[in-house]
């Protein structure tokens, strides 16, 4: 390993495991060992550049081997695959960090931010920016309702609970 892929390491996210498209954790997926071991490069490594001879090499099957591997398990090709978890990181980083789109495209494994910004539109439908706004007025929303319903129930008056032990006495008409 280089001095300069040691200096750039993957932010930390956990569970990155679970980035992986649902169909990636069926029982039949777990039983194909390759198949197993390219998802697992794919789930550490996402943020370097991915070629296809990395995934091969991964797996320890031939190309074409690996690819039919995936439409049949998983569904989806290698480099679907990749993007799914590729965007994912994204959406999980724009929601927690605020980073510049350079970051996010460097942490996420993009060239250049254009190319993030591509993928996450086709991927989204809306830009990256916009879809951290939407995600943090979400939240914001959320707990300004949860901390109003707070003070709504603590200002409501109690209704008096009657003590079990008293006997009610009614006055005759």
């Amino acid at each position: 390993m280089t001095a300069r892929a040691r200096r750039r390491r993957p932010p930390e996210i956990p569970g990155l495991e679970r980035l992986l498209p649902g169909d990636a954790t069926r029982a039949s997926v777990t039983k194909h060992s390759g198949l197993v071991r390219s998802l697992r490069y794919m789930a550490q490594n996402y943020w370097r550049p991915i070629q296809m001879d990395d995934l091969v090499s991964a797996s320890g099957m031939s190309r074409r081997g690996l690819t039919k591997a995936f439409y049949r398990h998983v569904g989806f090709s290698p480099g679907s695959v990749l993007r799914h978890v590729r965007i994912e990181c994204a959406k999980r980083l724009l929601i927690e960090r605020d980073l510049t789109l350079k970051d996010l495209a460097k942490h996420c494994g993009y060239r250049s931010e254009n190319t993030l910004c591509i993928a996450f539109q086709r991927a989204t439908g809306m830009a990256p920016k916009k879809f951290q706004r939407d995600a943090w007025l979400t939240r914001y929303r959320t707990c300004r309702q949860a901390e109003a319903d707070s003070i709504l129930m603590k200002s409501l008056p109690r209704s008096p609970v009657p003590k079990p032990n008293l006997k009610l006495q009614f006055r005759s008409a």
